[in-house]
């Protein structure tokens, strides 16, 4: 049995852990040099980017479930009720309270 190393991937990967690491620093050590109201704002963005983030994890888990739910298979063996082919229109000029050069105006008799 072999076990084979990929000593490029765990060289990215430590790369990216570090690359994050210098950044979360950078932007803590930046944050500390703002003004009060500024950290605010700084904190209502990160929390405004996380709130998107589990929006997004909700709705993808929300359309998993809706896909792996068989609430629905009833459906799949219905018969169709409905038709895709297109519908048949009126011919316009048969009607005689109806001019076929102008089709928006519709005279009524009583």
């Amino acid at each position: 049995m072999f076990v084979v190393i990929d000593f490029n991937f765990v060289s990215l990967r430590k790369k990216r852990v570090m690359k994050r690491q210098s950044l979360i620093g950078n932007t803590i050590r930046n944050i500390n040099q703002l003004p009060d109201l500024k950290i605010k704002e700084v904190n209502d963005f990160t929390e405004f980017l996380l709130s998107k983030i589990e929006d997004r994890n909700f709705q993808k888990g929300l359309q998993q479930l809706t896909a792996d739910s068989k609430a629905f298979d009833f459906l799949k063996d219905e018969e169709d009720l409905c038709s895709t082919h297109p519908i048949n229109h009126f011919n316009l000029s048969s009607i005689p309270s109806i001019s076929p050069q102008s089709p928006q105006s519709l005279l009524i008799h009583g």
